[in-house]
């Protein structure tokens, strides 16, 4: 039985998030027995090395954040002027792959990895949405916000596929979280899901819980048409 694609134009609604720039501090922890010897020569000259690669390195970070700038700017623009998914993707996507490729270690370069899943995901690229999205996950993986965030573009992707299997894994992911970020969202697609699937024992439960633990959720009231039909 073939699957049914799902198609999907919805940008993430939470871009401030998003947009959180981290700066690190550069480490040094050098012992030198010799340091005696070399004396106020030695001294000198780490001191010089340090200054030298903070300064490269606050460089190289105002300069991936201000491409980032330009490439928001750009997005947002798009966005206001209702341009075409596949378009804005076209517009931005070279800055996007140079912030990834040459600034991978500053936080605007992991960014972009999110920022391109959200973009082939609009654009209707699955797979490379798909792509990103891992790639934002290895990086964001841990933070109690964006995680749920990149879960459910992924969860979003693999349903513009057909992939009813990905995308509830996602989705489940989410909602462990418990009244986290998206939990609601989660629990609703996974009631459709489920319901999609013949599991309608899960599906009730997945919207039942969705009821009583978000009552305030836009997703509420459909949730108990759902559950009392």
């Amino acid at each position: 039985m073939a699957k049914k694609r799902v198609t999907r134009k919805q940008l993430l609604k939470e871009p401030d998030e998003f947009i959180t720039f981290t700066g690190r501090m550069i480490q040094w922890g050098r012992d030198n027995t010799r340091s005696l010897v070399y004396g106020a020569c030695a001294v000198v000259a780490v001191l010089v090395l340090i200054a030298a690669m903070g300064y490269y390195k606050d460089r190289q970070e105002r300069a991936s954040a201000a491409l980032m700038g330009r490439i928001l700017s750009a997005y947002q623009q798009g966005q206001a002027d209702d341009t075409d998914p596949a378009l804005l993707l076209s517009m931005v996507r070279p800055d996007l792959e140079q912030l990834v490729d040459q600034y991978r270690r500053y936080p605007a370069g992991r960014q972009a990895k999110l920022l391109l899943g959200h973009l082939y995901l609009n654009a209707g690229d699955a797979d490379n949405a798909i792509t990103y999205y891992r790639k934002a996950l290895a990086d964001f993986g841990k933070d109690p916000s964006l995680r749920p965030v990149i879960l459910n573009g992924l969860a979003e992707a693999y349903a513009l596929k057909g992939d009813r299997a990905g995308a509830i894994t996602q989705y489940e992911q989410i909602a462990a979280g418990g009244k986290r970020l998206l939990v609601d969202t989660a629990l609703f697609h996974l009631g459709r899901l489920y319901r999609e699937g013949g599991q309608i024992e899960k599906s009730r439960q997945a919207l039942e819980r969705l009821s009583t633990d978000f009552p305030d959720s836009m997703y509420a009231d459909m949730a108990r048409e759902q559950t009392a039909g």
